[in-house]
């Protein structure tokens, strides 16, 4: 049972209806409640009980020394509580890990409210008060497309953590899934059109309703056409739209009025396992700003799919606000090089090797980061590259 214990003399902040949830597991919840009465007289620090549990902690004043700490788990993510394009949310929204990898979330709350941060299928569940890191830590053990969310500001303020079969196997689906997808305009310098979150993963056969919300002040399109969407949208409104993922695949989310920067994705596992089953391309496009987000350095989007032997472009558009210089590297095809502010660059790479492959800016560690997903090209193995802890 994950609880936050707070520094500084703060209240310890815990997800009441979790606790409730999970007070039959006894030796959980003890080893839990001890560790936030450790926090309120000045013990502080989060435990890794290991084996599967779950423990968070919060840094009180959201520093700079606990954001980057080194938890020692397989993956680790550094995670922002804020408004991203006018909609509470969790930056980065989406993240992959491989089955029975431990995991490790810095949550670092820049709001002025408290979030909630919640995993279900992992009983991970406690509040994070503003201008708080917190760190979370639990063993990847169910695969499947798992939901994060905010009790706090349902429904949109969700996330997703996708667990991939190590070694190949099935994907749960569900009867139907719903996306919370916004468009609007990064409010950076050359005022970048966007969708996020960027990446959007389903299961082969669901029944997906996708809640769009137009929160710009001009029109936009919203594509997808292997499923023959496409439709423009007001500003300022909300409208869903409904179909079934019977297609397997890496699908272009577009907006035609302003390409070709306006784009994200929506990836549709296959039910099977069954990778050779995901179709590439001969050359895919990826647009990648470096900026800041939520008061963190940050790729948008932070999170990519290509097939495995396509040949990338990733299109680097500096567009921070400071005028910060920002370097993208991708340690598994030699990928590494500065950019500067204002600048557009293009980055081209062979995608020669599958798994789950850590983007990032070594001028601005750790948490600078993402996650670039590579489709391996047969049934089997999901390769994890560039997660040392």
């Amino acid at each position: 049972m994950p609880l936050g214990s707070q520094e500084d003399g703060d209240d310890c902040s815990v997800n009441r209806r979790k606790y409730l949830k999970l007070a039959g597991v006894s030796v959980a919840a003890s080893e839990g409640l001890a560790g936030c009465i450790g926090g309120l007289v000045g013990g502080g620090g989060s435990s890794n009980n290991g084996g599967g549990d779950n423990s968070g902690s919060n840094s009180g004043g959201g520093n700079d020394i606990a954001w980057k700490k080194d938890l020692g788990t397989d993956f680790q993510f550094w995670t922002i509580t804020n408004a991203v394009l006018g909609r509470d949310s969790f930056f980065p929204a989406t993240y992959f890990v491989t089955e029975g990898s431990t995991v490790g979330f810095h949550l670092k709350n820049t709001d002025s409210e408290k979030h909630d941060f919640s995993i279900d299928a992992f009983d991970v569940g406690a509040d994070h008060k503003a201008g708080t890191v917190s760190h979370i830590e639990f063993k990847a053990d169910k695969v499947g497309i798992h939901e994060i969310y905010c009790d706090i500001h349902p429904p949109w303020m969700r996330g997703q953590l996708v667990v991939l079969p190590k070694d190949g196997g099935p994907i749960p689906a569900a009867d139907s899934r719903d996306l919370y997808i916004v468009g609007s305009m990064l409010d950076q310098p050359g005022s970048r059109k966007a969708f996020f979150p960027g990446m959007n993963v389903v299961t082969e056969g669901e029944d997906v309703t996708i809640h769009f919300k137009n929160t710009s002040d001009m029109k936009h399109d919203f594509s997808i056409d292997a499923f023959d969407i496409g439709a423009d949208h007001k500003a300022k409104t909300t409208s869903t739209m409904n179909f079934t993922a019977d297609k397997v695949g890496i699908h272009k989310i577009y907006c035609d009025l302003h390409p070709p920067w306006m784009q994200a994705q929506l990836l549709v596992l296959p039910k099977d396992g069954d990778w050779s089953r995901i179709e590439g391309q001969d050359s895919r496009d990826l647009y990648i700003n470096p900026t800041g987000i939520g008061k963190r350095d940050s790729f948008f989007p932070a999170t990519w799919a290509v097939k495995q032997g396509e040949n990338v472009t990733a299109h680097i558009w500096n567009t921070d606000p400071d005028g910060a210089k920002h370097d993208f590297s991708i340690d598994a095809f030699n990928v590494e090089g500065d950019h500067k502010q204002g600048v557009k660059d293009t980055v081209p790479f062979t995608a020669d090797k599958g798994g789950i492959i850590r983007m990032y800016c070594d001028i601005h560690p750790p948490e600078m980061n993402g996650q670039l997903l590579v489709i391996p090209k047969e049934k089997g193995k999901m390769p994890v590259r560039g997660y040392s802890g």
